[in-house]
């Protein structure tokens, strides 16, 4: 996949196809983290750590919501 680098302002840009950006579910306002090994240069996402649980939430719709599972009762002291 071939992309173009870009001036926007006093910095230089590279735009993210939004494919590649909703596979690493990236988001206008993220963070992620630079490295460069050797001529390459590497984009990741900031850890998972990072999110709040709002955040984390926003990625969730129904049609990726897990289904409930049912470990049957309690067999121990778990309170239910």
């Amino acid at each position: 996949m071939q992309t173009y680098v870009e001036k926007h302002s006093k910095n230089t840009i590279i735009k993210i196809p939004q494919y590649i950006a909703s596979q690493l579910n990236l988001k206008p306002g993220d963070t992620v983290h630079l490295t460069i090994r050797g001529r390459d240069l590497i984009v990741s996402p900031e850890s998972v750590g990072n999110q709040t649980l709002e955040q984390l939430l926003e990625g969730v719709s129904d049609s990726n919501r897990p289904e409930e599972v049912d470990f049957g009762p309690p067999g121990g002291i778990e309170v239910w």
